[in-house]
């Protein structure tokens, strides 16, 4: 075996099962991707990475490359997120992941979640402010991300945003992927937003392990077709 993807609700558990951990594991408290060197076992998280790509790679140029930050060169020396004000919405795992890789690459994040204790508890492990979802129309930020379930299918029609809070040149994220385009990231188009989506973060994140487990590129451009033909039932 080279490796191993790993989803909930292991994550967390896996951790204790492998032999080394990255810094990010170390921080996050959970793993998805397991490589095998010599039947010693290494634990990554390739989430984080995907999510942060995915939004970098719509506020820039040239985006993070996914395969040297996935080997430990994670130090961008420009990344368009550096003092960039985000609301991040949610406090579950996959927040967890992006709040440690908002962080890392110096934005100031602001978690906003219906359950005010876990943004709380969440904020305080990382550093950074807390509040509850519905306090999102008094924050002032330059990029929204969502990584709550609302919107997925099969309530298709939810959104956690407002439309009036959305204005041209705010950067949205959605980690939901089923579907691919929300209801949010709709709306956000509509009012001139610069938008990613959750089918960005699925195949980087996979991307990402293929890499990891065998040291060449990995074919992103087909793994996202099969992805998208999957969820649009087309082919």
């Amino acid at each position: 075996m080279q490796g191993y993807s790993v989803t909930i609700p292991h994550k967390e558990n896996a951790v204790k099962a492998v032999d080394e951990v990255d810094s990010f594991v170390r921080q996050i408290g959970a793993l998805n991707t397991i490589v095998n060197r010599n039947d010693r076992l290494y634990g990554y998280n390739t989430d984080w990475l995907a999510a942060i790509t995915a939004i970098e790679k719509v506020m820039a140029d040239k985006p993070t490359d996914p395969l040297q930050s996935a080997m430990g060169n994670r130090q961008s020396a420009i990344t368009p997120l550096l003092g960039k004000r985000v609301a991040l919405l949610g406090a579950g795992g996959t927040a967890r992941a992006i709040a440690f890789g908002l962080k890392h690459r110096g934005a100031s994040t602001y978690i906003l979640n219906r359950t005010v204790e876990r943004a709380e508890k969440l904020a305080q492990e990382v550093g950074c402010q807390w509040g509850p979802l519905g306090h999102l129309g008094r924050l002032e930020y330059d990029v929204l991300v969502n990584t709550t379930s609302i919107g997925m299918h099969p309530k298709v029609d939810e959104t956690p945003a407002p439309a009036e809070l959305l204005r041209k040149g705010l950067v949205v994220f959605d980690a939901v992927y089923n579907p691919p385009v929300t209801r949010l990231l709709r709306e956000a188009q509509a009012a001139g937003c610069i938008t990613a989506s959750g089918v960005d973060m699925f195949v980087g994140q996979a991307v990402a392990q293929f890499e990891l487990w065998t040291g060449q590129p990995a074919p992103a451009e087909v793994m996202r077709e099969v992805v998208m033909r999957r969820l649009t039932g087309k082919g």
